[in-house]
């Protein structure tokens, strides 16, 4: 029943993934990426064949999603995290891309 009371730490939480969301999408198109609508704490987009791969070597790790059906290569999902986390993301993508 507490936890249900705790209404300040959800509110926290979700302007902090809807902030942080806004930031992540604009840096993304702005280096040249698709991304399309997504209603969860994650994006999804468009990239480069192999994408994945490269950020795996640079320590970071997206969700390839080219085994979903309908998909190809180059289409991938990333969580929305803290701000000093898509700020990691953004700078590995900004040396690979």
């Amino acid at each position: 029943l507490a936890a249900l009371k705790e209404t300040g730490f959800v509110d926290e939480t979700t302007t902090l993934i809807i902030d942080e969301k806004r930031q992540l999408k604009g840096e993304l198109e702005s280096l040249g990426l698709k991304v399309l609508s997504s209603e969860g704490n994650y994006l999804f987009f468009r990239g480069d064949p192999g994408l994945a791969e490269k950020l795996l070597g640079e320590g970071i790790l997206i969700r390839d999603c080219s085994n979903y059906e309908g998909l190809d290569e180059g289409y991938y999902r990333t969580a929305v995290k803290r701000h000093k986390e898509n700020l990691l993301l953004i700078d590995a993508l900004k040396r690979i891309l």
